[in-house]
């Protein structure tokens, strides 16, 4: 019973903190986004949405970890693409448009498999092993840096590059701590024998 309040105390910091982040996010990026139209802001904006959306409703966790470094490298993780920032000078190409659209179209992917397993904090919300998690077992990861790396290159700057570096760094750090915590669950390793990639194919 206590354990259940516990988890229960922890869900809801969790989306509290997460809900910050995202009013931060929106507030600094909304203005930009409807004075210009840039179809880049536009995408980074529904990535964003759609992932505090899921963190909303999404399923109770069966198990969580309460490591004070997941919990900074996963919300680190979180924030530094709110950090992002269109520059004044940046152009939006078919290319590199297309290449965020995919980034995207892997992120909704992995959503609708997902469902409402979605979280921040390494947790077992229960295992998805069909759909696109068929091909690799962490495509939400994947599809976030695309939509990032593609909206880089078009708001090239120092500091965009910095914040990107450390956000591709974070997201495999996660990567590491959420297989740590999954990886007590013996349908898991099974899981990882099937399905070899972990973000992307041939690679890693």
């Amino acid at each position: 019973m206590k354990k259940d309040i516990f988890l229960r105390i922890v869900d809801i910091a969790e989306k509290v903190l997460a809900l910050l982040f995202y009013a931060y996010f929106v507030q600094a990026r909304g203005a930009f986004l409807l004075s210009t139209y840039r179809i880049s802001s536009l995408l980074i904006v529904i990535l964003e949405t759609l992932a505090i959306f899921l963190l909303l409703f999404r399923t109770r966790a069966k198990d969580i970890s309460f490591d004070p470094y997941d919990w900074a490298i996963s919300f680190a993780g979180f924030l530094l693409p709110t950090l992002l920032r269109p520059t004044l000078s940046g152009q939006d190409s078919i290319f590199y448009s297309a290449l965020q659209f995919a980034g995207l179209f892997i992120t909704i992917t992995g959503i609708l498999t997902l469902n409402k397993s979605f979280g921040l904090v390494p947790a077992n919300r229960g295992l998805k092993m069909n759909g696109i998690y068929r091909l690799v077992r962490h495509p939400l990861y994947l599809g976030y840096l695309v939509c990032a790396a593609a909206y880089t290159i078009q708001n090239i700057s120092y500091f965009n590059i910095a914040i990107f570096s450390g956000f591709a760094l974070l997201q495999i750090l996660r990567i590491i701590s959420e297989e740590r915590l999954l990886s007590n669950d013996a349908l898991y390793q099974e899981y990882k024998k099937k399905t070899s990639w972990r973000m992307i194919p041939f690679i890693w």
